[in-house]
């Protein structure tokens, strides 16, 4: 698992089975549903919606599974920042040093 904290949140990108997964862990437990933007390095923000994750205290973005897992991968290894607003809450994700762990995961762990 790699992992990058913004105070009252944390990054993580995990196995879940055989696949990587995103996931933000929040402090605060989410609402079932909202709105949310996030954006990589100094681009444009993206708009998606956020859902409760598997634990209930994550959230996780439909733009960050399925087919888009990969994408998202790809640009969270290429980021150096990766900035997520949850209605009047933003984080900051320092990434400068998390690609390189991200590239090294590999699922299922032995």
């Amino acid at each position: 698992m790699a992992w990058a904290p913004s105070g009252a949140a944390r990054l993580q990108v995990l196995c879940i089975g055989n696949e990587l997964s995103i996931e933000v862990l929040l402090f605060t437990a989410p609402k079932a549903s909202q709105s949310l933007r996030f954006k990589y390095d100094k681009g444009a923000f993206e708009n998606d919606q956020g859902s409760v994750g598997r634990t209930g205290n994550t959230i996780v973005a439909s733009k960050w599974t399925g087919g888009g897992r990969a994408e998202t991968i790809a640009r969270l290894i290429a980021a150096r920042k990766f900035t997520l607003e949850i209605g009047d809450a933003a984080y900051d994700f320092d990434l400068s040093s998390g690609g390189k762990t991200i590239s090294q995961i590999r699922c299922p762990l032995a």
